[in-house]
């Protein structure tokens, strides 16, 4: 979502000849197989770059997304969405969501949180959850080792604002090199 999010789809479009991506603000894994609508933001974009973004919608179920595809990879953004759920239920969450996911790729990458200026102490336990959930299946790239969130204004988790757009694009940059390079570990 946000800045990081349409930042890092502008990437993957001009490197890759098909993307879609789905984006729903507050969402954790099942929310992808139920619907569940988000009331803070969403973004949607299809293969041909029709895109929609707003306020409340319904999120895309993958289901649906993934049919029109056979996607050579896989990008999951998710995790900091669990810091209020219990363990078994993110890491279930995530292995539901990879089970489903690798009938289509096992060519997968998951971009954990950013760093926070509010509650940075909940990012140990959530990367924890993911590298249980992901074991192998996905490789990691450890956003919070390469963001610093700007010391003054936002809200302290979301990269908006003049300074926090900046560290959204250096965040997607490094994604994306991430992503899109053999050499795959986070620097």
């Amino acid at each position: 979502m946000g800045h990081f999010g349409l930042k890092l789809d502008s990437l993957l479009r001009q490197k890759y000849p098909l993307v879609q991506t789905i984006a729903s603000c507050g969402a954790v894994a099942s929310w992808f197989f139920s619907g569940q609508k988000t009331k803070c933001g969403y973004f949607h974009k299809n293969i041909d770059g029709k895109a929609q973004k707003g306020k409340e919608k319904s999120t895309p179920k993958i289901k649906s997304a993934l049919e029109k595809l056979s996607p050579e990879l896989i990008v999951i953004a998710l995790g900091a969405n669990y810091t209020y759920r219990s363990d078994t239920y993110a890491i279930e969450d995530m292995r539901n969501l990879l089970n489903f996911t690798e009938k289509y790729s096992r060519n997968c990458y998951w971009i954990g949180p950013p760093h926070t200026r509010k509650i940075p102490e909940r990012l140990p336990r959530l990367y924890r959850l993911i590298k249980s959930a992901i074991k192998g299946r996905c490789q990691l790239f450890e956003s919070h080792l390469v963001t610093k969130y700007p010391d003054k204004g936002s809200d302290g988790i979301h990269y908006w604002g003049t300074e926090g757009k900046k560290e959204a694009y250096k965040w997607a940059n490094k994604a994306f090199d991430f992503v899109s390079n053999s050499d795959n570990k986070a620097k």
